[in-house]
């Protein structure tokens, strides 16, 4: 339990921190800024929590330390062990690119995706990326974002040398926001996908995965995070048995992208 409560509260500290930053611009006021999505899910088989920050490492540069740690919680077994939790930090330059349509671009210079276990259990691969976002905004309030991550991925261990033909060199993610402005707030649609080493692995079954999800808050709630209903299928959700398909469907709170 206490491991939850940690969980918990650091992932309500990365939502309070995200009233003041916003993850899509080049923060150089504040150094401290929500980076990826930070949640807190249940559902079936099991429950999935995330939190994730960036911290800008030097003063008026764009140089950036993230960390991202996923936790796999089976929260419907007796014991309610935590399964899987991937650790991810990483350092990145941001370019500010300056444009409505195209915000900015990283420049992965490192990122390390480890388990924490020791022997056969254990897992970990490194990448060098580049991951570029683009912005559209429509009529009535629509906005699309679509960020692409290619990787370029080495040092797997020994006990997870394929991991690689899961997982893939490419990552996309498409999101759409305000689409039901008269009924919700804060809706979002997105829908991620990674391809796996071939890119007929999604098709085929032997590697790659994508998780559709919907973030949204009612008219006039206060809460801060939005409810979120999320379902994934695929491979390599969590490191530990990456070479295992699954299907979860959860629902929690999602701080926005």
């Amino acid at each position: 339990m206490r491991n939850l409560t940690i969980m918990i509260t650091a992932f309500f500290h990365a939502c309070i921190l995200g009233v003041e930053l916003d993850t899509n611009q080049v923060q150089s006021e504040q150094p401290l800024s929500r980076f990826k999505r930070n949640y807190v899910l249940v559902g079936k088989p099991d429950a999935k929590l995330q939190f994730s920050f960036k911290y800008a490492a030097l003063r008026s540069t764009n140089l950036y330390a993230g960390y991202t740690q996923q936790m796999i919680w089976h929260v419907w077994n007796s014991s309610r062990p935590i399964q899987d939790v991937i650790f991810a930090p990483e350092i990145f330059y941001r370019v500010d690119l300056k444009k409505n349509w195209a915000p900015y671009l990283d420049l992965g210079i490192y990122e390390h995706n480890s388990n924490g276990r020791s022997g056969q259990e254990s897992r970990s691969i490194d990448k060098t990326y580049i991951r570029l976002a683009l912005k559209g905004q429509y009529s009535g309030g629509l906005e699309v974002t679509w960020k692409l991550k290619l990787s370029a991925l080495y040092g797997e261990e020994e006990f997870n040398e394929d991991l690689d033909q899961y997982i893939g060199y490419l990552e996309s993610m498409l999101v759409l926001t305000n689409i039901f402005p008269y009924f919700l707030q804060d809706e979002q649609l997105y829908f991620r996908v990674y391809t796996g080493k071939k890119f007929s692995a999604l098709f085929d079954d032997t590697g790659g995965g994508y998780e559709l999800g919907f973030n949204f808050r009612f008219l006039g709630a206060k809460l801060l995070p939005t409810f979120t209903i999320n379902y994934f299928r695929g491979f390599a959700e969590g490191l530990l048995n990456f070479r295992t398909k699954t299907r979860a469907l959860r629902a929690g709170l999602t701080h926005r992208f």
